[in-house]
């Protein structure tokens, strides 16, 4: 006779597991956060909270304090769900920021604010490709948002200005004239009218704006995100890329910035449009016309006479590539009207990339401060003995996480050597 197998009834620990999965993932969602980015604020992998949700698991009491503090709950919330909590998520829903308190306990002290989540402090993503969310995966948005957070951690830690100090929302057409004016306003607040900035970056982080070198998967180049809270941005780029190529880069996010701004903080999708317009916004902010015409006038040179030699002299002044900086020359109708020469020096140069692997003819300009802002914030954290245990943890991230960092000094420095005229020579012991 065959023996008929029972159905064994979950056990009480299952049970509980599963509810507090439940809650964890209702609330999560009531948040607006995704599984990566709550991974990432409570030491956890996505995976070990996948399962946790999945009520697979429970988490350790020292863990669900981590998920609680992340998510502005209690343990009790968790383990006992309540209405009142439903009907706080609603209201917080229904248009009281996150950020700012709502669903949060008021006993949190500043120190543990200080990674609340990136949708609870209003920061999003201000652009979405093909290309960029095929190359965007669970381990690559954990990177970004804990590069965010610490910068963020850093500037609450030193009581800096987090607002930008130029207008992110600006009004304008989306077509050449509109890029055009608008790289004109920005070039005006930030106070160098047409001519050619010695190092954006710099001038960027000046102004307020968060400008960071990041490994990224190829084919991803760079990203955007804006922080509306502060009415700043952060803007992420590829340490794999030349710093020619950077540059435009950052001036290409800077103008998906606006176009985020402009459609009420609306995410943007990469168009014909839009990408034409960002192309055309970070060629005026590093060529701007009256700045080309001036010193090709300067040196005297007529549409005709263009070489690559001459080519690579004079677009080395703007910290552009080669082929950027051929393509504004004959936008602003310094090159034959023909064609013949644009399309001999634009073969030259794209056999010298195909040679080179896309390396910059002439030797690479570097022009660009890189994550300079982010280590000052570093070290000026470590005045405050009270920052010391938090500063470290972000400063073992630098090192472990962060390659590119690593060649700026983010120690204090060790004590110089005794100047020698004081102290005088050293001087060999004697044998014996």
């Amino acid at each position: 006779m065959k023996r008929i197998k029972t159905k064994k009834q979950p056990k009480i620990e299952n049970e509980e597991a599963l509810r507090v999965g439940q809650a964890i993932r209702r609330i999560r969602r009531e948040r607006k956060m995704k599984q990566a980015e709550l991974a990432v604020l409570v030491q956890m992998q996505p995976a070990q909270l996948c399962n946790s949700e999945k009520g697979n698991n429970l988490p350790s009491l020292k863990t669900l304090g981590r998920i609680c503090k992340a998510l502005g709950v209690t343990v009790n919330d968790l383990l006992y769900p309540r209405s009142e909590l439903a009907a706080q998520s609603a209201e917080a829903g229904a248009g009281t920021p996150v950020g700012d308190g709502a669903g949060v306990p008021a006993t949190l002290s500043p120190g543990e604010r200080l990674y609340e989540p990136l949708s609870a402090r209003g920061i999003l993503r201000c652009t979405q490709t093909a290309e960029q969310d095929a190359a965007i995966d669970e381990r690559v948005v954990a990177m970004l948002l804990q590069r965010i957070l610490d910068h963020l951690a850093l500037e609450t830690m030193c009581g800096v200005n987090k607002h930008a100090t130029i207008p992110l929302n600006v009004s304008f057409n989306v077509d050449a004239n509109g890029a055009e004016q608008l790289a004109s306003l920005v070039r005006m607040h930030f106070g160098i009218a047409s001519a050619a900035a010695f190092d954006y970056v710099e001038l960027l982080e000046n102004n307020g704006l968060r400008v960071i070198f990041s490994q990224l998967p190829a084919p991803l180049e760079s990203l955007s995100f804006f922080d509306a809270k502060n009415n700043n941005a952060f803007i992420v780029v590829s340490d794999a890329m030349t710093p020619e190529r950077q540059l435009f880069k950052i001036m290409y996010e800077l103008a998906n910035i606006f176009l985020y701004t402009r459609t009420g903080n609306a995410l943007v999708y990469d168009t014909d449009g839009t990408r034409h317009f960002a192309k055309r916004f970070a060629a005026v902010m590093l060529m701007p016309q009256t700045a080309v015409q001036t010193s090709v006038a300067r040196a005297g040179i007529l549409p005709e006479q263009w070489t690559f030699e001459m080519l690579l002299r004079m677009k080395a002044r703007f910290g552009v590539s080669a082929e950027a900086f051929l393509y504004r020359l004959d936008e602003l109708s310094l090159l034959p009207r023909d064609g013949a020469l644009l399309e001999s020096l634009s073969k030259a140069i794209k056999q010298y990339y195909l040679k080179t692997s896309f390396k910059e003819p002439a030797g690479e300009v570097s022009r660009m401060s890189r994550n300079v802002r982010f280590t000052d914030l570093l070290l000026c954290a470590k005045f405050n003995p009270e920052n010391a245990k938090e500063v470290r943890k972000i400063e073992s991230r630098v090192r472990k996480n962060y390659p590119l960092d690593e060649s700026i000094p983010v120690v204090k420095a060790s004590a110089k050597n005794v100047d020698k005229k004081r102290s005088g020579p050293v001087r060999p012991k004697r044998a014996k």
